[in-house]
């Protein structure tokens, strides 16, 4: 009988040495995951932020008068690009499913069209920065006075 019993706090102190392993085992991988989804979270704000600078280094750029200027836009935006490079690689090596992996070469994809189009911008000549826009790509907007008069008065400005 002590041998039974014996034997049967044995294998309860097995199953709870396998329990503990396998739980530690979990634990470990749970904190894997956890990190990597931090990590791909962190590299998806960058990027999002990289392409809210982008856009407004443009703007800058585009506003700014003095054409001795433009390569320091040029160097901002190269380091934007590069920054941004980094973080899709990042979110490229983190193991993704299938359906992932085809989203980010979308997202790849769509960023490098936006970032194609907006290189081209930063590197108009002056000539090309302030040339007029053609009638037929403008767009009517009154100024910000005639706007408001019409609209708090019920009036328009054409009588």
């Amino acid at each position: 009988m002590a041998f039974a019993f014996a034997s049967l706090l044995l294998l309860i102190g097995g199953a709870a040495f396998a329990i503990g392993h396998g739980a530690e085992r979990a634990r470990q991988q749970v904190a894997e995951l956890h990190a990597a989804h931090l990590k791909a979270g962190e590299a998806l704000a960058s990027i999002r932020a990289n392409v809210f600078l982008g856009g407004i280094l443009t703007r800058d750029y585009l506003l700014d008068p003095d054409p001795s200027h433009a390569s320091r836009y040029a160097g901002q935006f190269n380091d934007i690009r590069t920054a941004t490079a980094q973080n899709m690689q990042a979110l490229l090596e983190s193991g993704q499913s299938r359906e992932t992996k085809e989203a980010l070469d979308r997202l790849t994809s769509e960023l490098e069209n936006y970032w194609n189009s907006t290189r081209l911008v930063l590197y108009w000549t002056p000539e090309q920065k302030n040339a007029p826009v053609p009638p037929s790509c403008r767009i009517a907007f009154g100024t910000g006075r005639d706007r408001r008069s019409s609209a708090t008065s019920g009036t328009t400005d054409d009588g």
